[in-house]
């Protein structure tokens, strides 16, 4: 298992893409942050500022956010080939240049509304693809070792230049003819066709609850066996929880209901709290339940990173790894989370989240409250108690010395 795990947590694909989103939460929280400054869940505060602060309130602040929105694609196309020459070790202006070279070669430039939908959320999963089959095809150029060597005497700025020349040169004759494929296909918009036949079903499947079930399963198991399972299956489904989001938070600029339950704002903030388990219920519940001083010790230094969703100190000092007499609730919450948050959204007793990018350090209640409102901090509290409820008999089995060996 080890072997297996490590070969997917190593894998090229995988880190690129990885790291790629993980580059890109500073510009997507500060944006966030703007978007709930517009969109504050209190709608009182919200018609003073209309009110009182047109301008400010109605034209530069949502600036901000729209500059995200609308060119979000064109940010994970340079986050994937900028963390694509990180770790292949690769020019960094060659590869990103090029990058957004081939991304223009195939956009609708002729029509602005497409172009818009293709460099904002719509073509996500576009700015993935051309990223990595540009830099793909210019590292295989590269591989040839055909170069133009200068004569020692010039620059070796300029020397640097003309070898990229041939690399270059052939990556844009690929692209060429991989353009006049598509012309002659009459696909003139490649990006909504990569939406309508990947990104759609893809989001689709993601955004179903057997799909986040299933993940958060894989995630807590792994977890149980000592591997970091948010690492592993977030590195697989950001694209997917990212793109969710995204049609969630252009949504809230519209105006209008989001329409996604599943999102990344979903999973960060109403499946697991204090980490993966929902430690932060076991800490509770120990606090609360149990007799036995070394429990209760390890409990209280736990209680301040448990509530910034950091649950390592709990995990292995318990320890939770491979203690199968703490295994029903730790793989128990998590789904029962996921099932009434849900429906709770469904049926609308909650409202769905707004696909604000929050830290997943936020303490919940205030994370909830972020995300969806007033119901969504009440939310957060009842799933906390009845967390603690579901491990509370463990807990106080533990204090005869069963639970824990």
């Amino acid at each position: 298992m080890n072997k297996v795990y490590s070969t997917i947590e190593n894998n090229l694909l995988l880190k690129i893409l990885r790291n790629s989103f993980i580059s890109l939460m500073p510009i997507t929280i500060i944006s966030s942050f703007f978007i709930l400054i517009v969109n504050f869940p209190i709608p009182t505060f919200t018609k003073f500022m209309e009110k009182n602060f047109n301008v400010l309130w109605m034209t530069a602040l949502p600036s901000i956010p729209n500059a995200f929105n609308n060119l979000i694609g064109l940010f994970i196309l340079i986050s994937i080939a900028y963390n694509y020459c990180k770790i292949k070790k690769k020019d960094y202006i060659l590869y990103i240049t090029s990058t957004i070279f081939a991304y223009f070669i195939f956009l609708p430039l002729e029509s602005p509304d497409q172009l818009i939908d293709s460099l904002g959320s719509q073509g996500i999963f576009f700015s993935m693809l051309c990223a990595l089959m540009t830099c793909g095809i210019l590292t295989v150029s590269f591989k040839k070792k055909k170069k133009i060597n200068l004569h020692s005497s010039v620059p070796r700025e300029v020397a640097e230049s003309f070898e990229y020349l041939l690399p270059f040169l052939t990556t844009t004759v690929v692209l060429f003819f991989i353009k006049l494929v598509l012309v002659t296909l009459k696909i003139d918009n490649p990006s909504s066709m990569i939406n309508g036949l990947i990104q759609v079903p893809i989001t689709n499947l993601g955004s179903t609850l057997p799909a986040v079930i299933i993940i958060n399963l894989g995630i807590t198991l792994l977890w149980f066996f000592g591997f970091n399972g948010s690492y592993l299956f977030n590195s697989i489904m950001n694209p997917i929880y990212f793109s969710l989001n995204m049609e969630n938070l252009l949504s809230i600029t519209k105006g209008e209901v989001p329409k996604n339950i599943i999102t990344g704002t979903f999973q960060s903030l109403f499946i697991n709290f204090g980490g993966s388990g929902s430690t932060f219920a076991l800490i509770l519940a120990i606090l609360f339940f149990s007799k036995n001083s070394e429990k209760k010790s390890i409990a209280k230094v736990s209680f301040i990173p448990g509530l910034f969703n950091i649950n390592e100190p709990i995990i292995y000092g318990l320890p939770i790894l491979l203690n199968f007499r703490v295994f029903f609730p730790f793989i128990l919450c998590p789904v029962v989370n996921t099932v009434i948050a849900y429906f709770s959204m469904s049926v609308g007793i909650v409202a769905k989240t707004n696909g604000i990018q929050i830290p997943w350090t936020t303490p919940p209640i205030i994370s909830g409250f972020l995300a969806s409102g007033v119901s969504g901090a009440f939310l957060q509290m009842a799933l906390i108690a009845l967390n603690i409820m579901i491990y509370a008999p463990f807990v106080r089995t533990k204090n005869k010395g069963t639970l824990i060996g």
